[in-house]
């Protein structure tokens, strides 16, 4: 007689739920869709200055160039920038749920049954940070003030999780604490 068929634990069987992930699908979902969203109330602004940009560098090279072709590479850049930041930020935001399931698992209630992971936190306030920040001041941060700020949100984040990863051994807090600093620093890089 075969056991292959017969789960070693009855109540690890196919209808037995898996662990919850640390961050749920709708909050990975409105996360991202804000920061698109915020990057989409930037386009109007971000292609004048892009078109502005265009004009003056093709005046100097190229005498008699049709300005509507200028146009149109603006707007071909744009809608390929504005692809690219939805796919790198649907890319980071999937990176985030692998990295919560390998070192903190556990999210913190957000309340309707929805949670948030630490590193979907990082990814996720950091977009929605820059976006905003670039919206209201019509640039992207830049400078030491705000360099230092990703790090320092990161720590921040990883603090309020620190229930969650304070009983893990010193070299996993370390782990957890330089991912958060690493994690947030690829998502400002881009």
């Amino acid at each position: 007689m075969s056991t292959l068929h017969v789960p070693a634990d009855p109540g690890a069987g196919p209808s037995a739920p898996g662990p919850l992930p640390a961050t749920t699908r709708p909050v990975r979902t409105v996360l991202w869709a804000v920061g698109l969203g915020l990057l989409l109330l930037r386009l109007p602004r971000t292609t004048d200055l892009m078109h502005d940009q265009a004009a003056a560098a093709m005046a100097d090279d190229l005498q008699g160039i049709d300005p509507s072709l200028i146009g149109l590479s603006v707007n071909v850049a744009v809608l390929v920038g504005v692809l690219v930041f939805a796919v790198v930020l649907a890319l980071y935001l999937w990176f985030a749920g692998l990295l919560e399931r390998r070192l903190v698992p556990e999210g913190l209630p957000l309340g309707g049954g929805q949670r948030i992971g630490l590193y979907t936190m990082v990814v996720g306030g950091l977009t929605v940070l820059s976006q905003g920040w670039a919206l209201a001041t019509g640039r992207m941060a830049e400078g030491p003030v705000e360099a230092a700020a990703v790090p320092a949100f990161a720590l921040a984040a990883a603090l309020l999780y620190r229930s969650r990863w304070r009983s893990s051994g010193p070299g996993r807090q370390v782990l957890v604490l330089v991912v958060a600093v690493a994690t947030a620093a690829l998502v400002a890089m881009v």
